[in-house]
Formats: structure tokens, sequence, C-alpha cells
């Protein structure tokens, strides 16, 4: 929930140990319906909430991020921000207790597990940002939300530096030397084989909790149902009946009311 003042502590008494910084003002919802523009945030903010964690949050800069990329966490009573959300979920696990989420797998859980995570972040993933940055369309629609907020020089400069680096990161990927139609396919191969993993489960491995690849796979999803850009990647998430149900059991179990809606709830 929002308390209006850019840091928000999930509603806990007690003053959280974590911070996450991401793209999205903590007072705003981006788009009106995600928690931040970015799904390795919510990622994030899904793994704390599993764990039942609280922390809190805020906006992040890029120019003086660790590494210059977000997200990335601080911990109370560590000098050093941790960066990248697989990372910082790591690390989070390795203090133990509530945290470790995966405690419990076998091998062969933690194998598929980790190939889940690879086809959402490495695969799935560079599908979703063509679909948002390539198209003139729909890039308009991710130009508006990056400047949100900001003052004038950032919404003059920051959209031509953002976009033309992630078209250079797609074409070096090599998806971005392919067409809709392709991008299209590639990403409905993705989504078939999560679905087919995770089948009616209620968390992806099967297990009677949830684990990070949870936080993972549902961030994702839910970005794609929240999302107002259309692209048949995007339509591929959205049509599959398995992911989305999935996803929005997931979102009901752990976001409080107006922490995250689809885009057609916004509309």
């Amino acid at each position: 929930s929002d308390d209006g003042d850019g840091d928000d502590d999930d509603g806990d008494g007690d003053a959280p140990e974590w911070t996450v910084h991401g793209f999205t003002d903590p007072a705003r919802r981006a788009y009106g319906a995600l928690p931040d523009s970015s799904p390795f945030v919510t990622k994030l903010l899904l793994y704390f909430k599993m764990a039942g964690v609280p922390v809190a949050r805020a906006a992040g800069d890029v120019r003086s991020a660790p590494r210059g990329k977000l997200p990335y966490a601080t911990h109370k009573g560590e000098a050093e921000p941790v960066t990248d959300s697989q990372r910082i979920v790591e690390h989070a696990a390795k203090l133990g207790g509530a945290y470790d989420l995966d405690k419990d797998l076998s091998a062969a859980q933690r194998a598929t597990a980790h190939a889940v995570r690879r086809i959402v972040e490495s695969s799935l993933y560079w599908c979703v940002v063509y679909a948002v940055f390539v198209p003139d369309e729909n890039w308009a629609l991710t130009r508006d939300e990056l400047v949100a907020g900001k003052g004038f020089l950032f919404r003059k400069m920051a959209p031509m530096v953002a976009r033309s680096g992630m078209v250079k990161q797609l074409t070096a990927h090599g998806i971005g030397r392919r067409d809709d139609a392709e991008v299209t396919d590639e990403a409905q191969a993705d989504v078939d084989a999560l679905a087919a993993i995770i089948g009616d489960s209620e968390f992806v491995l099967g297990t009677s909790g949830p684990t990070t690849v949870d936080a993972v796979v549902a961030a994702f999803v839910l970005h794609a149902l929240g999302a107002p850009h259309q692209h048949g990647a995007l339509d591929a998430i959205r049509n599959n009946e398995v992911l989305c149900a999935y996803a929005k059991r997931i979102a009901e179990r752990y976001f409080a009311d107006g922490e995250w809606c689809s885009a057609d709830d916004v509309a």
C-alpha cells in the first residue's frame, strides 16, 4: 500500500531491513497498474512478500546506481548495496530462515527452477523488451512512463538514450534483427513451455508453498497483463489461460488491494 511519501514499508510497523530501489516512484503505479515499470523490481517485491519480509521502496536513478543498473537493494548493517535481482535474492537467501524459500527443494527441482528462470529472464524477457521498445506506438507508451514525474532535462534527454541503448542491446542479442512475427513465435514457444511445466499446480514446481522461481514467473506474467502495449509477444502471455490463472492467484495472495491490476482494469 502507498503512504504517498515516496517510501513504502508494505504496511508493517517495524522499520524494514531491506530497501528496494526501483524505477518507479512508490507513490504511483507504473502505467496506472504495476508496482514498478520493471518486472525485475516486481520480482523482488514478490520474493520478499513470499518470504514474509517487509521492505521499504525508493525510486532509484540509473545515473548513480551501482553498476549503472536498477534494481538494487540495500540491507541494514551492510555498507555495500546488492545489485541484480537474482543476486539480491541469493544474498537474502543466505541469511536463512524465512528468506530461504528454496531450502526444501531437491536437486532436480532446483535444476527445473534454474531452467524456468532462464526461459523467462533470458528469452521471454527479450521478446517483451522488443515489444515495448521497438514498435513506435509502443515506444510512445514506454517513453511516457519513463519520464513520468521527472524534470524537464530528464524528459528531454533520457528517452533517446534509453531507446537507442536498448535497441543496440536487442540487435546484439539477435532478437532485434527479427520481425514482429518471429519475435511472437519465440515468445509463444517460451509461453507454451512454461504452461506445460506449471499445469494446474498452484506453484511452478508443484510445491506446497512458493519458491523463488514463482516470484520470477508471476512478475513477468503480471507485467504482461498490466502493461497497455499491444504486441503478439505480449498476447502470447495474455492468451495463455494457465499462466494468467497462475499469476492472478499469486497476485491475489501476495498483493494488497490496489498494488496490482490489469491494463483492462485501468482502461
